[in-house]
């Protein structure tokens, strides 16, 4: 990325979008692992 000195709000947005992509990744990894969790629970119920 070509560094520029002044402040460039594209840039900003894109630092902004780039935060709520791997925040929306984290909900998603962390909702995969609850759903995980609870398939084992499961399991081992019916076990």
């Amino acid at each position: 990325m070509i560094m520029i000195s002044f402040p460039n709000y594209n840039k900003i947005i894109l630092q902004i979008l780039y935060l709520l992509l791997s925040l929306l990744l984290l909900i998603l990894l962390l909702l995969v692992l609850l759903l995980l969790l609870l398939l084992v629970v499961v399991l081992l119920l019916l076990l």
